[in-house]
């Protein structure tokens, strides 16, 4: 269940659209300094002998800027641009080999275009990046699905180089009502710089927050052109360690989100996005006599809550088809395409698809057990694999799907998010880092 950001901005008031006529055109704007020349390199860069942040280190980033606009398209579209500049040095031969190679990763609802770079030598050559050094390649990531990687190879790397490379990522306006500003990467870094633009208040009445997390960034004022600069200094490089808590609950960002209200009482707010979350599960609870006629079906004989349970998530493992991991490409997109864009689908409507996102087989799991008797209820829980939550909180730490909606019946410890695994009542013992004999059961 996504919220969107163009749904949610996009609701009519007194019979008054909040887009304004000018809103509607295609917006044109100014690229960043750094994407219409190279901005110039201080001799006290060039002739830096040794990193500030981390002695150490064999390479150490300088300066990263990126400036984040985000835009309307159209009535229908918004859209979310990073521009990325990065200007780094190598010390040694170590450096040397950490940054023979760059790769920018994006998703399918990401594009990264405009990739440029270049190299300036300790002896003032400059080089500059070939585009025929630019390529892109998949990798497999968890499940099986592929992620697009584009890749090149900065040329003339040695020690005593700087080198310069910058890109341009656009996002979709699906997901830009939360947006996570990174400041942590693989090398030490002088200076990150995020310079953010939201929509006007022309385009919606939406106010843009920032929640840091284990940083204490410094926000400026928003400069002429509406960018709102947030700067963090001296950045270590991020190391992963075994057993390590997920990398959220370690790296330095900030939290980046839409909100209408400016809430201030954390118990409240929470409250309120309970109550939220229940209207919209039931408003997607409606069945139908086939859903009805499947829920018989998959409960038979059993005669426990639990032999109910476990036999209505067996049915949705075998009958429905998880879009995150069983479908191709090309059937994700054909899906995507087709779902209803202002509003959630109904449980009758996903089983009557075959199909479904993770949140969607909740909704499916929660109607057919509310069919059979049980008391299925919604809660929000945290993502072990993302960061750990507190209440304190006046925001999700992103879009709601981070937290993973568990329909809870009576006192049992379900997980029907892991509707397709093969025992989505347990907590996994590979989360906890534990043996399985040692794993607990979520209490509930």
């Amino acid at each position: 269940m996504t919220i969107r950001l163009l749904a949610t901005l996009g609701r009519f008031a007194l019979g008054a659209t909040i887009f304004s006529a000018a809103a509607l055109a295609q917006p044109t704007h100014q690229p960043p300094p750094e994407f219409l020349d190279w901005p110039e390199i201080t001799e006290g860069e060039k002739q830096m002998r040794a990193p500030l942040v981390e002695k150490d280190s064999g390479a150490e980033v300088l300066v990263w800027r990126v400036h984040v606009l985000d835009e309307v398209l159209s009535r229908n579209t918004l859209q979310r641009v990073f521009y990325n500049y990065v200007r780094l040095k190598v010390f040694n031969e170590e450096g040397k080999e950490q940054t023979s190679t760059i790769d920018l990763r994006n998703d399918e609802r990401n594009s990264i275009i405009d990739v440029a770079g270049r190299t300036l030598k300790p002896d003032g050559t400059i080089l500059q990046l070939e585009k025929s050094a630019i390529h892109e390649r998949d990798i497999v990531r968890v499940g099986g699905r592929k992620r697009k990687v584009t890749s090149f190879a900065m040329p003339g790397v040695e020690p005593g180089t700087i080198l310069e490379y910058r890109w341009k990522e656009v996002l979709d306006g699906d997901r830009i009502q939360y947006v996570r500003l990174q400041f942590q990467r693989e090398f030490p870094i002088q200076k990150v710089t995020y310079f953010v633009k939201p929509l006007s208040w022309e385009n919606t009445s939406y106010q843009m927050r920032f929640q840091a997390f284990h940083c204490q960034p410094a926000f400026g004022k928003a400069d002429r052109d509406g960018y709102t600069p947030v700067i963090l200094e001296n950045v270590p490089p991020f190391r992963e360690e075994p057993y390590a808590p997920s990398e959220p609950n370690l790296r330095p960002w900030v939290l980046a989100y839409y909100q209408l209200e400016n809430p201030k009482d954390p118990d409240r707010y929470w409250s309120d996005i309970g109550k939220k979350a229940y209207q919209e599960l039931k408003n997607a609870l409606r069945t139908n006599d086939e859903l009805n006629a499947a829920t018989a079906t998959a409960t038979g004989q059993a005669q426990s809550d639990q032999d109910k349970v476990l036999n209505l998530i067996r049915y949705i493992q075998n009958n429905l088809r998880n879009v995150n991991t069983d479908l191709s490409d090309s059937e994700r997109e054909k899906f995507q395409e087709g779902l209803p864009k202002n509003r959630v689908r109904t449980s009758a409507e996903i089983f009557k698809s075959g199909m479904g996102m993770p949140d969607e087989l909740n909704v499916v799991f929660a109607a057919m057990a509310a069919q059979a008797g049980l008391d299925a209820r919604l809660a929000y829980a945290a993502d072990w694999n993302d960061v750990v939550f507190n209440p304190n909180w006046l925001a999700m730490p992103r879009h709601p799907s981070l937290f993973k909606r568990r329909q809870l019946q009576r006192s049992l410890p379900l997980r029907p998010k892991r509707v397709h695994s093969p025992y989505p009542s347990t907590v996994n013992w590979k989360e906890m880092r534990r043996k399985p004999s040692q794993a607990t059961a979520l209490s509930t």
